[in-house]
């Protein structure tokens, strides 16, 4: 039975994933609106560093690491990197933030614990890059934390500021358009405080920020802002951000690609396990990938017969990708075949007359039955090796190979035998066996 339709990022490779998850959703989007695409996976030490590509409409390009495009400055870049830096900025902007300070390796042990001491529980205490170091709920926590802030922290400043629970919303903010992430409801003040403080940014014209209330004022308070819209593969991303955040990054970029076929566009997706693995190789550049085809359609066949040749599913590769049509043959078993099919409709009516064409030259009646098709298709042909089909082989090359044992054992008993007599009777008992393993 035919899959339903599936959430956006489910039929993704578990390779994709926090900054390459951002790029991908968002080159995705590009792609399916016609524009060029060229893209890659970025290394450095050994670690994913995400995806960047170009997208250009044959005037205008852009280049993007993951979700953020050339539109966003490197001193916002570094301004939302550096929290000290970043909370000045929102500070100055009236944007309510946590309350805290910044201490270095230079002030003492007793000004950091008079600090807290008169601020209050819970506090956490983070490293100017944003990355958590400690939290804070008690005195025990707060000895333990000093006693490894010498060590740990030398060389760098912290910052010990409110800590808040777990959750708050996650707003996305491209021009003039603000989204909600994640399923956690939002209301217009929220809207316009993560507006307000995107824009507080100088060069940041798209961020995502993170938005809690205060549990004793009630005062939405920003907690983050960073210039890439916070996507998770594994956090409660709704539908329509999976779909609206990326989207509206091209709306921004590329306004003039606005109005295209959406439902039509997503029923094929690139390859990105092909760009991933190639990077991974050592290819330092980018890798074009073909443009996506125009009236994109999807169809799905089960190919029945006695017998197919054993080149069948190498004929039905070489064909499908020389007329442009993407999908996937499968061997269900020796006498039956799956094909599915997706691109330009004009394409595959051309395969599918060819592929008739060629099962009516077979010497076994080929049946063809068509399914319908939903889930999207990747670009590109393969041929999936099914595990039942590969175990009827195996099964069948271990049978033959039993018989080859027994006849090398009745050659030898021949052979070794004083009576010429005997050749005839090994010869009569060899084809005793053939008839028996057929």
């Amino acid at each position: 039975m035919e899959r339903k339709d599936k959430k956006p990022f489910d039929l993704l490779s578990g390779r994709i994933r926090g900054d390459m998850l951002r790029g991908y959703s968002t080159a995705l989007e590009g792609w399916r609106r016609g524009l060029n695409l060229q893209i890659k996976v970025d290394y450095s030490a050994g670690q994913d560093e995400g995806v960047e590509y170009i997208l250009d409409d044959g005037e205008t390009s852009h280049h993007f690491k993951g979700s953020r495009g050339d539109f966003v400055s490197q001193e916002a870049v570094d301004i939302c990197s550096d929290k000290e830096t970043l909370r000045g900025y929102l500070h100055g902007a009236d944007v309510k933030i946590p309350d805290g300070k910044s201490f270095d390796e230079g002030d003492t042990v007793e000004g950091i614990w008079e600090y807290v001491k008169k601020a209050g529980y819970p506090f956490a205490v983070k490293k100017v890059d944003g990355s958590l170091f400690k939290d804070i709920h008690n005195d025990e926590d707060m000895k333990q934390a000093i006693e490894s802030f010498q060590d740990k922290m030398e060389g760098h400043k912290m910052i010990v500021e409110r800590s808040y629970k777990e959750g708050g919303r996650h707003l996305y903010v491209v021009g003039e358009s603000v989204f909600n992430i994640t399923d956690d409801p939002s209301d217009e003040e929220t809207e316009k405080l993560a507006l307000k403080a995107v824009k507080s940014i100088p060069g940041l014209s798209q961020g995502s920020v993170r938005i809690n209330a205060d549990e004793d004022s009630g005062e939405n308070v920003v907690l983050d802002v960073r210039p890439d819209a916070y996507i998770k593969k594994h956090e409660g991303l709704s539908d329509d951000a999976a779909r609206d955040v990326p989207s509206a990054i091209i709306d921004y970029y590329f306004p003039e690609t606005k109005e295209y076929n959406r439902e039509m566009a997503a029923r094929l997706y690139f390859d990105f396990d092909h760009v991933y693995t190639s990077s991974k190789r050592g290819k330092s550049g980018y890798m074009e990938i073909p443009k996506i085809p125009d009236d994109i359609g999807l169809t799905r066949f089960i190919l029945m017969a006695d017998r197919f040749p054993k080149s069948f599913l190498g004929w039905i590769q070489s064909t499908a990708v020389k007329h442009g049509v993407s999908g996937t043959a499968r061997r269900l078993s020796s006498r039956k075949i799956s094909l599915v099919l997706g691109g330009n409709r004009g394409d595959i009516n051309a395969f599918t007359i060819l592929l008739r064409k060629k099962c009516r030259r077979f010497k076994h009646t080929v049946k063809f039955t068509r399914k319908k098709r939903i889930t999207p298709v990747m670009q590109g042909f393969n041929v999936i090796q099914d595990t039942v089909a590969e175990s009827m082989e195996v099964k069948s090359m271990q049978k033959k190979n039993k018989r080859l044992k027994k006849e090398m054992a009745a050659l030898k008993k021949a052979q070794s035998s004083p009576s010429g007599g005997n050749y005839k009777k090994f010869t009569r008992r060899l084809t005793d066996m053939r008839k028996k393993d057929k």
